[in-house]
């Protein structure tokens, strides 16, 4: 089994038992620090001191310095982000490395100790504490502890990370949707299966049939595994009289209507098992920490109510008693004692208001909204047969059937023996130049149609066309066959094109020839010149045009000759 350091992260458990020391008094009264305590910040601080972000690539960067500057306690919401990042760019080892991290601050909040009493606490604002996350956020980072050892091909440690992250979703505290997550349970059978424990296996996906009784599980002569995200995170918001209240909103969509998957000379795979990440944090009304802060915020209501009503009291005992005194002061009566009493009465109402008030303020009810962003919004899964594969092609359309370049994407292939895995998302969390690579140019609606040349794939751009006083839609080269204007065109969209049945020269085995190219690619060949129509190749030099002119203006000036 894996061994975790976080002591860097641990609170020491403190002795409040049996005879104290003054040392110990004063640590456990938080006027001195234990020497676990100092050990860890020792441990922190050295640990930060080795991370140099200048000297990493850019794209890990940005949490590296958060790491490196940050508060200690947000520590773990980078590392869930640096891990997501380094999958990105296939650095695994970092991936696991920063995954290790925050599973073991999980794993140490959960536990029965002095630091999850201390994250517990009624009297700490939430925000200022060590960031653990919400159950589906805490169960995400052991899915891709999970994916990352499946990709190693250590299928026991896979299994145990799918456990743990349904065990993060059976923590969650509205019973109705209690131990949901589909994911889990599939991937937990497909690391037994591909461990060869057919009876675990078989009891896993029993349990994901029952979750999702039409969701597609592996077939018996699949060995790859496909895991597309898409869409944004969930986002949290603080709602309520005292922000104390934690909701979500969707988060950011990709713009695909259909995503489908082809490894690499197989089949076109559109039905995926799908698991909703946004639903499975909106089916959380009541977490355990929710319910904390609802305490504290119907605590704070109630003391701010007292107040509310011991002010109302206070003020009418108040009119009530000077009445009284100056009816007593008029009649002679013995109505003054009434009025001193009354008067009493409203002082200690006052009073009690505001020791309400005061406490109501003490407690602190704000949720924590410290989001872990780069999250999917669903995770789609698939299983096929791997056959001589080395990558799955990824392809995102739009509504009309054109492809999504930037939504696209190659996964490559990895782990040995029986199981593989293909991993890619619609959505990168990497947004630095060096980003991850994007797919290649291809032409909707056949999101397997054959990849173009770069030539065609400019000359059938869609574009904005000015036909006399009209604007259509249409690829390029159409706009120019029409004597039309280009105006501009679409970023990421090609016009439709029968491109599987395009004649090109073919270069194979045999001498260079015409033949349509799905033909010339099935047979294990390559186009080497897509033949541009003349509409084509109007539209392509239009293109190459406007490049050169743009990459004119954006030249800096040149200096002028220095005098002789």
């Amino acid at each position: 089994m894996r061994i975790i350091v976080a002591a860097a992260f641990m609170a020491a458990g403190l002795a409040l038992g049996g005879c104290q020391t003054t040392e110990d008094a004063l640590v456990s009264l938080g006027l001195q620090e234990s020497a676990q305590e100092k050990a860890a910040k020792a441990a922190w601080a050295a640990h930060v001191a080795a991370i140099d972000p200048a000297a990493e690539p850019a794209a890990y960067r940005a949490p590296l310095e958060a790491i490196k500057t940050g508060p200690q306690t947000d520590a773990p919401l980078h590392y869930m982000q640096l891990g997501v990042i380094a999958m990105e760019h296939g650095d695994l080892k970092r991936a696991g490395a920063a995954f290790d991290q925050v599973n073991a601050v999980v794993e140490s909040v959960i536990a029965d100790s002095e630091q999850a009493e201390e994250a517990r606490s009624l009297w700490n604002a939430e925000s200022e504490k060590l960031f653990k996350g919400e159950p589906y956020e805490r169960a995400m980072s052991f899915y891709y502890r999970g994916v990352l050892d499946l990709m190693a091909g250590d299928y026991q440690n896979a299994r145990a990370s799918f456990k743990a992250a349904q065990l993060q979703d059976f923590l969650a505290e509205e019973k109705d949707h209690r131990g949901d997550f589909w994911l889990f349970a599939a991937l937990e059978g497909w690391a037994s299966r591909c461990n060869g424990d057919a009876d675990l296996a078989e009891d896993a996906f029993d349990f994901a049939r029952s979750l999702k009784p039409g969701h597609p599980l592996p077939g018996a002569d699949h060995d790859l595994l496909i895991l597309v995200e898409r869409n944004g995170a969930p986002r949290k918001q603080a709602l309520g009289r005292y922000g104390e209240l934690l909701r979500y909103a969707e988060g950011p969509g990709d713009g695909a209507a259909l995503v489908a998957a082809k490894p690499a000379g197989g089949v076109t795979i559109q039905r995926f098992g799908e698991e909703d990440v946004f639903w499975q944090a909106t089916s959380r009304g009541g977490r355990k920490f929710d319910v904390i802060l609802e305490d504290k915020a119907y605590y704070k209501g109630t003391a701010e109510h007292t107040a509310l009503i011991s002010q109302k009291v206070g003020e009418v005992a108040a009119v009530a008693g000077a009445g009284a005194l100056a009816a007593g002061a008029a009649s002679g009566s013995g109505n003054s004692d009434a009025g001193v009493a009354l008067l009493g009465v409203a002082l200690l109402a006052i009073a009690v208001g505001a020791i309400a008030d005061g406490v109501s303020e003490a407690i602190a009810t704000k949720a924590d909204i410290r989001t872990w962003d780069s999250l999917p919004g669903a995770v789609l899964v698939a299983t096929a047969p791997r056959g001589e594969a080395e990558v799955v092609e990824v392809r995102a359309l739009d509504s009309d059937g054109f492809l999504l370049p930037r939504r696209s994407s190659l996964a490559p292939i990895r782990g040995e023996g029986g199981c593989a895995v293909a991993w890619t998302r619609t959505m990168w969390a990497d947004k630095t130049p060096e980003g991850p690579r994007r797919a290649p140019p291809r032409l909707g609606p056949d999101p397997f149609a054959p990849t173009v040349g770069e030539p065609l794939a400019q000359a059938l751009r869609r574009v904005s066309c000015k036909i006399g006083d009209k604007r259509e839609s249409l690829s390029a080269a159409d706009c120019l066959a029409q004597d039309g204007e280009i105006r501009y065109a679409y970023a990421g969209h090609y016009a439709s094109a029968s491109v599987p049945d395009r004649e090109v020269l073919c270069a194979g085995a045999d001498e260079p020839a015409a033949r349509p190219a799905a033909a010339c690619l099935d047979a294990g060949g390559s186009v080497i010149d897509w033949r541009l129509n003349e509409a084509e190749a109007a539209a392509l030099a239009h293109f190459e045009e406007k490049a050169a002119k743009d990459d004119k203006q954006a030249a800096p000036a040149s200096a002028p000759a220095a005098p002789s």
